[in-house]
């Protein structure tokens, strides 16, 4: 008997998905992801994020 393969055009998990208490804040109207979220991620996307545990920070907090 075959497992159906799922199809590659199937909606995939969002990380957001996942959020957890204390992943965020909202500042404004920007949601502001908290290092706990971003470690748990997993890597840098490079845009920046005020609390990124990845590389130094020349943002203020």
């Amino acid at each position: 008997m075959n497992t159906p393969q799922p199809s590659p055009n199937a909606p995939q998990p969002s990380p957001l998905d996942e959020l957890q208490p204390g992943d965020f804040y909202y500042e404004g109207e920007y949601l502001v992801f908290t290092a706990q979220y971003l470690l748990r991620r997993g890597y840098c996307c490079n845009n920046g994020c005020r609390h990124c545990p990845y590389r130094e920070n020349d943002y203020e907090d």
